[in-house]
């Protein structure tokens, strides 16, 4: 069973092209791991994903109700607003159209111990997210998402800048998680990705190299 089906996909912006002619099927529950340069088109192929960016030619299938949940880096959270851990993961529950004073029920917040729990960071409920070292805020993000139930979860570079043995960490939570739910990286990091995942993309513009499980 495949969740997401990608035929003939390309994305130009004006006469620049983006992606070009990529086909991808990726299964269900599989750990899918991309890498490529700079200026390769990553970032395009994430936002095609997510619905932030139309292909220019070509389609994207996605299976029917599944929820994509989204990582960014940590890197680009803004760690000076004022909240802390267990409000930032709490705003994985919010609905699309959020009401004027909205709340969280007892199920919301349920929910949100049962994972802060599997990943270990419940003792760092209270904390504000400033005070969290880079490992810790990555689990955050990570939780935030897995609040929302999502059956496809794609992390941007989920270890940038974290030390040899958080990164470690960081990917063997990923791989864990890849027995329930489709986990898709895009990362620089060669190693963990060849280490960890069950299928690697090499991409630049193209598909140019591709390891199956």
């Amino acid at each position: 069973m495949y969740d997401i089906d990608i035929e003939d996909l390309s994305v130009y912006y004006g006469s620049v092209c983006a992606l070009k002619n990529i086909n991808l099927k990726v299964k269900s529950q599989k750990f899918l791991g991309i890498t490529g340069p700079n200026g390769g088109g990553k970032t395009t192929f994430i936002k095609v994903l997510l619905g932030l960016l139309k292909p220019t030619r070509g389609s994207v299938f996605i299976k029917r109700d599944s929820v994509i949940g989204y990582v960014p880096q940590y890197v680009f959270f803004d760690r000076r607003f004022p909240i802390d851990v267990l409000d930032t993961i709490l705003m994985g529950r919010l609905p699309n159209k959020i009401r004027l004073f909205q709340g969280f029920s007892v199920e919301d917040k349920k929910c949100v111990q049962e994972v802060m729990e599997y990943l270990r960071i419940r003792d760092l409920s209270n904390r504000q997210i400033g005070q969290l070292s880079g490992g810790q805020m990555q689990k955050v993000l990570i939780a935030r998402a897995l609040v929302s139930d999502p059956k496809i979860l794609v992390l941007d570079e989920p270890a940038a800048s974290l030390d040899s043995s958080t990164k470690k960490e960081i990917y063997e939570m990923l791989h864990k998680l890849s027995k329930d739910k489709t986990i898709i990286v895009v990362s620089h990091d060669m190693e963990e990705i060849f280490s960890y995942a069950d299928n690697v993309i090499f991409l630049n513009k193209t598909i140019q190299h591709y390891k199956n499980e």
